[in-house]
């Protein structure tokens, strides 16, 4: 019942459920410099070593680019396990199915 007023409010979608940058990455260089070994190194691991320019500004972005591409990746996995799971039917005491949407699918005087 929420994410059906969710829904009929605009919300619950895709683009409401972004979190905030700062929630994935440093935002800043000295955020990232504080911390650069360790993001230098999460950087050696997706992209490849050959891939990570000499710039602490440029590697700021190409961090910040990875963590966008892996928190939508993540929120595409979600989705799909969402969707899988509302198609799902579950068996019912009476021996009939009932649908996760909590619908019998039969029809009813």
């Amino acid at each position: 019942m929420q994410k059906l007023i969710n829904l009929r409010q605009g919300k619950g979608t895709r683009s409401s459920d972004q979190i905030p940058l700062r929630a994935m990455t440093p935002v800043f260089i000295n955020e990232y410099q504080s911390r650069a070994d360790y993001y230098d190194e999460w950087l050696k691991e997706r992209v490849g070593e050959t891939r990570i320019p000499q710039n602490p500004e440029q590697k700021l972005e190409l961090l910040i680019e990875n963590r966008i591409a892996d928190f939508q990746k993540l929120c595409d996995v979600v989705y799909e396990k969402k969707r899988l799971h509302l198609q799902k039917e579950y068996p019912k005491r009476n021996g009939g199915k009932i649908r996760a949407d909590g619908h019998s699918g039969k029809a009813t005087a």
